[in-house]
Formats: C-alpha cells, structure tokens, sequence
C-alpha cells in the first residue's frame, strides 16, 4: 500500500512542477516499499539516495523558476527547500549509519508529511503566483 497518493489536491496547477511531486511521491513509495520489505537492503540504500536526489534537483529547479519570475517570497519559500532538504540528508546519513530514532517507515511517514504539506502551503502558492504572472503576460 503506497505511503503517499497523488491527487488533485497536490496539484499546483503547474504541469512540470505537478510531474516532479508525482515522480518524488512515486520514489517515496519505491523507498517505503523496501523499507517494508528489507530496510538493510542495498536496493534501499540506493532507492533513499535517489529520493533524496531528486527532491534536491526538483527544489533547485523550483527555485530557478521563481528567481526567474520575481517571486515575492522566494526566500521563505527556500527556506522551506533548505529545512525539508536537510532534514532529507540527515535522515539519509542517520540510515547508512544506522543511527536512526525511529523505524525507517516513520522516518518516511514523517518526510511524506512535509512533502505534503510543503506542496499544499508554499507550492501552491508558487503555482497561483505563476499562473497570475503567466496570465498577465498574455494581456
């Protein structure tokens, strides 16, 4: 059972944005999958890197974006990108060096929570900030 569902409520109405969130929560749940599994596997190890490296490029992506627009909040919304990425690193190293304080399907509860909540406060915010600047280019 997948930790984490795409729906229209994650939708920032952005179509490169809304495929890098599927694509993260599809990498969430590969990742939760093994942790279920076998959570010493190298299967795992090499599946919790690539979460924690796509979450990387898609922030710095974002981030482009909303240098390249102007975007009033930018640096609340880095901010966010930095906590969530840190958070991300750490739990990656506490896991190789199996120091983790919590079950690794905790830790992954936990990550999908501030993905999620990430996505429906700051994202979407972004998103109707873009599709604004995009609408008022148009006139």
């Amino acid at each position: 059972m997948p930790l984490m569902v795409w729906n229209d409520q994650l939708s920032v109405g952005i179509a490169a944005m809304d495929e890098e969130h599927k694509q993260l929560i599809r990498f969430l749940n590969e990742l939760y999958d093994s942790v279920l599994v076998d959570a010493s596997g190298e299967s795992t190890d090499t599946l919790f890197k690539r979460l924690v490296t796509c979450n990387s490029e898609h922030f710095a992506h974002e981030e482009h974006l909303l240098t390249e627009s102007g975007y009033p909040d930018m640096l609340a919304h880095k901010a966010e990108h930095d906590q969530i990425s840190r958070w991300g690193i750490e739990a990656e190293l506490d896991y190789h060096q199996g120091k983790l304080s919590v079950p690794p399907s905790e830790l992954l509860r936990q990550f999908g929570e501030m993905l999620q909540e990430h996505i429906q406060g700051a994202d979407r915010r972004m998103g109707e900030f873009l599709k604004q600047k995009e609408a008022e280019q148009r006139h």
